[in-house]
């Protein structure tokens, strides 16, 4: 019997099959990005919509309930792809303060001596 799924379903499932989940505890969001990006070049047939849509399927349970509140009144199906990793960049970005840096640097080099 012949397959009932389009050339690009399938693709799309190949490619889901080789994109990692984004969890917080193994990337950090930018690192997490740039694979994604990275993928979108390798399969560049991928439009906007569907983009969006394997960006929330991506999500573990923490992260998609994040985008859930972060997306309130709206629905993440209701924004572009561009909205959503906007705010998942704005939320999931490391903040760094130089004077947090400065005290684990000078705690760490006490340590050591």
């Amino acid at each position: 019997m012949p397959s009932t799924h389009t050339t690009t379903e399938q693709s799309l499932r190949s490619i889901t099959n080789r994109l990692h989940e984004f969890d917080p505890k193994s990337y950090d969001w930018e690192e997490w990005k740039f694979y994604l990006i990275h993928i979108w070049k390798w399969k560049q047939s991928v439009k906007i919509q569907k983009k969006r849509n394997l960006l929330i399927t991506a999500l573990v349970v923490q992260p998609f309930k994040t985008l859930l509140s972060i997306c309130k009144p709206k629905k993440p199906t209701e924004c572009s792809y561009k909205e959503l990793i906007e705010k998942l960049r704005s939320n999931y970005i490391r903040v760094t303060f130089p004077s947090t840096e400065r005290i684990k640097f000078f705690a760490t080099r006490q340590e050591s001596t």
